[in-house]
């Protein structure tokens, strides 16, 4: 079973590669022997991306930590 779902990642920072302020986070559930939760932060524009797996089941702290992995980077 997989789901999915996107929204405006409000507290990224833009895009470092092309400067677009169109980032978005992803996330999938995938159910296999257990939860494995994935968290993408993404620009829509160019298409760069960051991903972070965990196995909690706490889409906040997935995206809290995504968030920190896109911020983290050089802009």
């Amino acid at each position: 079973m997989m789901m999915n779902y996107e929204t405006k990642a409000r507290l990224a920072k833009k895009c470092p590669f092309c400067g677009s302020k169109k980032i978005v986070t992803k996330r999938a559930d995938f159910l296999r022997d257990g939860n494995l939760l994935t968290t993408e932060i993404k620009c829509d524009a160019c298409g760069a991306e960051v991903r972070v797996y965990t196995d909690e089941c706490d889409p906040a702290k997935g995206y809290r930590e995504a968030l920190k992995v896109w911020n983290r980077r050089t802009a």
